[in-house]
Formats: structure tokens, sequence, C-alpha cells
């Protein structure tokens, strides 16, 4: 009789571990469902997405829809692809949403000392200040005689960035931060990423 109850306890304690198991298991998919719920229909809310190549809103953003490419590259950047001025960068995740580029063309006759001057001008969107189009920093494309025009002057801070047989491409940095707060922290953390962005300045071949 001992030996039989032994028996018995060892057949309960194995379909108690066998309860167990199956137990464990409907939770940890529970568990797994929530979370991918939530990650589906919670966690990308608010924000806007890249989806197969395009910028996808999801829920109710307050932020406008990022200007840049949204191809992202390894370390959290991606390409910013210049068209007009013909020249690619590579642009922090973290930029999105907080900056718009303008292109400027400049003729002689509006301003340009000596020849045709082209500028893609990297704007701070402010969220609260009523500051607009406050500079980061500018890529300018200029003819070789504006160039050294330029250089004459000795206040000119800009940094040159590529040479054609045509132009030069140099970049100038804004040295102003009129934002407080949050936006002003935020505009001097995007400035403190300039020069690394610039390093990734390319022409197109």
């Amino acid at each position: 009789m001992k030996i039989a109850g032994f028996v018995d306890i060892i057949k309960r304690m194995k379909k108690y571990r066998s309860s167990l198991k199956v137990i464990s298991g409907i939770f940890l998919l529970a568990i797994v469902l929530v979370l991918g719920a939530w990650f589906v229909l919670g966690g990308m809310e608010d924000s806007w997405i890249c989806e197969n190549g395009v910028w996808v809103k999801h829920g109710n953003s307050q932020k406008p829809k990022p200007v840049s490419d949204c191809g992202e590259e390894p370390g959290g950047r991606a390409n910013y692809v210049n068209q007009e001025l013909g020249f690619s960068l590579e642009i922090p995740q973290s930029w999105q949403g907080w900056y718009e580029v303008n292109v400027l063309s400049l003729d002689p006759k509006a301003g340009a000392k000596t020849g045709a001057i082209m500028s893609a001008s990297f704007d701070f969107l402010a969220q609260e200040s009523e500051i607009q189009n406050q500079t980061l920093f500018s890529v300018n494309k200029v003819s070789l005689a504006t160039w050294q025009e330029f250089q004459k002057e000795p206040l000119f801070k800009g940094r040159k960035l590529a040479e054609t047989p045509e132009a030069i491409f140099y970049a100038e940095q804004s040295l102003d931060n009129p934002f407080v707060g949050g936006e002003g922290d935020n505009y001097q953390s995007m400035t403190a990423d300039i020069s690394p962005i610039l390093a990734t300045f390319s022409l197109f071949k």
C-alpha cells in the first residue's frame, strides 16, 4: 500500500507539472498578444512612421510631416537629397519634425556680388515660439569668383565643402539661439549635430 501511495503521488506531481507548463504557456502567449496589440494600435500613435519609403501619419501627431527622405541608415540617420543643388547629407532621425529646408536662388541683381548663388537653408521649426525661419545652417553653391570675393571679407566664416570646375559648395552656421526652455535646449542640441552632418556631405556623381 505504501508503494502504491508513493506511485500515486508521483503521478499527481507529473500531472501538476504538465498543467503548470500549459498554464505558463498560455500566460506567456497572452503577454505577447497584449504587447503586440499595444505596439500596433497604441505604441505608434501620434507619430510619423516610415513605411516602404513613404512617411505615414499614425494617430494625431502634432508634428509636421518630415521633409527629408525616410530611408533610414544605420546609426539612426536618414538621407537628405537636394536635387536642385545636387548634394546629399545624412540627417539624424532626432531632427524629424523639427526642421524644414528652403531653397533660395539669388541672381547677381538681387544681391550677390559676383555670379549667381543658390542656398539650401535648414531652418528650425519652432513648436511654441513665434520665431520662424531661424536658420540652423545653410549649404550654398556659388561661382568661383563669388567665393573669392567672399574670402576677402574679414567676418566671412563659410566652411568649404566641395569644389567643381564651375562652383564652390560651402556651409554657414548660425551662432544665435533665440529660443528658451525646451525649444532652446533642442535647438542647442541640434546645432551640436551640424558638424557631423556636414561631414557626410556628398555631391552627385
